[in-house]
């Protein structure tokens, strides 16, 4: 049987996002605001820029990439 290490990290991601989101609405003036929006935004889009700049980074610093390892990173970097 499986452990429950699997299901557990995919609701600590889940409520990762559902607080993105939360953040995001209230920053765009569709629900009230939040406590400490400027933070979080700040944060969220740092955390954005990074993971950016880590995928330009391998991008550049790879080596005998095929084209499916191309395109699929270029195709996961832009979603």
């Amino acid at each position: 049987q499986g452990t429950l290490l699997a299901p557990a990290g995919a609701f600590i991601i889940g409520l990762l996002f559902f607080s993105c989101t939360i953040f995001a609405f209230s920053g765009a003036g569709l629900i009230r605001k939040t406590p400490l929006l400027k933070s979080a935004l700040a944060t969220i889009s740092l955390l954005c820029l990074v993971r950016g700049g880590v995928g330009i980074a391998q991008l550049l610093l790879a080596h005998n990439l095929d084209k499916w390892e191309l395109v699929a990173t270029i195709y996961c970097r832009c979603a």
